[in-house]
């Protein structure tokens, strides 16, 4: 019998350690790190003997169930993939037999709840939509699914991507890793906080005005909002379909682009994407290169800083790093007036003119038994303010769409302060 390779496994910086001995032709002990290892990183490891995707998917797994509900009880997992384990044997089985399909293959990926998905339910986080099976995946997931990655959970979001709080009326609040007093910042917040948290190396969110940009700042990794048209918005939740955009976020810049390239192309399912027809890649690593930031010209705004010293440094070292890598840094750059006093505004009335009838279009793929216009649905958020108005979160955004509203709300969102340690008394 050969002897095993042990392979020692980081799984909390709270200092829970494991590790993992699989057989191997070789007794040479390797390190792998969870908490630093990229796409690529774990592929060695499968090659290598010393990992399976089975075991990978165990060990997020396990990072799910000690911190998400228990412990600092995160709070970002409203949908394991009960298959997720089934899918991790058979891309074993199959790299074995014919290879792997492409470095994505036998990567767990968390999930935004507002990508269709088949055999999942996708709620966009709201309490109308729990259980809504949609009749296909989002385009994008198909991709993933292609190139052989497993789709571990569906995670918490802002309800229906209106919100940068990391709350919604169907899962309560979400909770920032690094401070449990912090925001995560959204709506993608809980696809952030997953990944800080490593419960996987891969997730996907989605950008309207910042929803991928806010929540990778806050939780601290990287990620990419793609031009739109870049990527298909066929099967995510419209929220503004004009400013639309799903896109990657991850644990490396590397994997960002490596993954990126798997969801690009042209879909009849949406026409923006013909725009992007001789300008799409394959393969987005080529451009990840040591002096790509040489000669950039980067603007620097400093609206929002002067609040907390330590925020302020850490802005200063991002400026002086950009400088060290050879970027041409703009100093103190600041919009005209009439651009901040009238960006609301603006971005109101493309708000107004899209959600009701791009909704309505999503809403009417459902199944029987779910509301079919926006105008259904502030008949049940009415109802849930008169019998729990904390669970209400999106009332007043949604409030703001009637053609006659004020834009005042009832009642307010919730603060940090405000949400209760757990929200087990709402499933």
């Amino acid at each position: 019998m050969k002897a095993p390779r042990c392979v020692r496994v980081l799984l909390s910086g709270l200092g829970l350690f494991s590790a993992v001995c699989v057989f191997a032709p070789s007794a040479t002990a390797k390190t792998f790190t969870l908490s630093s290892a990229t796409i690529p990183d774990i592929q060695d490891a499968v090659a290598s003997g010393a990992l399976t995707y089975e075991k990978l998917v165990t060990l997020y797994l396990a990072r799910i169930a000690a911190y998400d509900q228990q412990g600092p009880a995160l709070n970002t997992v409203i949908t394991l993939n009960p298959r997720a384990l089934e899918t991790a044997r058979a891309l074993d089985a199959e790299r074995k037999a014919k290879g792997v399909r492409t470095p994505l293959h036998g990567i767990p990926v968390i999930v935004k709840d507002n990508f269709d998905t088949a055999d999942l339910p996708t709620t966009g986080g709201a309490f109308f939509l729990e259980g809504s099976l949609p009749p296909d995946d989002a385009y994008m997931i198909r991709r993933l699914r292609e190139a052989g990655a497993i789709i571990l959970a569906k995670v918490n979001m802002d309800e229906l991507a209106g919100g940068s709080i990391g709350f919604s009326s169907i899962w309560g609040v979400s909770k920032n890793p690094h401070g449990l007093d912090r925001i995560p910042s959204g709506s993608s917040g809980a696809t952030g906080i997953g990944l800080a948290a490593w419960f996987a190396p891969l997730g996907l969110g989605t950008d309207t005005g910042g929803s991928i940009r806010g929540p990778c700042a806050a939780n601290g990794i990287p990620g990419i909002k793609p031009t739109n048209g870049l990527l298909s918005r066929d099967g995510i939740i419209p929220r503004v379909l004009s400013l639309d955009t799903g896109g990657p976020m991850a644990r490396s810049v590397y994997d960002v682009a490596l993954s990126l390239g798997f969801m690009t192309g042209v879909d009849p399912a949406d026409p923006l994407t013909e725009k992007s027809t001789g300008l799409f890649y394959g393969d987005y690593t080529k451009f990840l290169t040591k002096d790509a930031l040489k000669g950039a010209r980067i603007g620097i705004l400093y609206e929002g800083l002067g609040k907390e010293p330590d925020v302020d440094a850490v802005f200063a070292r991002a400026v002086d790093e950009l400088k060290a890598q050879g970027a041409v840094i703009i100093d103190r750059v600041k919009y005209p007036s009439v651009v901040m006093e009238g960006r609301n505004g603006i971005s109101e009335i493309i708000r107004q003119a899209d959600i009701r009838e791009e909704l309505g279009h999503y809403l009417a793929t459902l199944k029987p038994g779910y509301p079919k216009s926006l105008d259904e649905i502030l008949v049940l958020h009415d109802k849930l303010m008169k019998s729990d108005p904390s669970r209400a979160a999106s009332r007043p955004t949604l409030a703001s769409t009637r053609p006659s509203a004020s834009p005042t709300p009832a009642s307010s969102p919730p603060t940090p302060s405000t949400f209760p340690p757990s929200n087990t008394a709402w499933r």
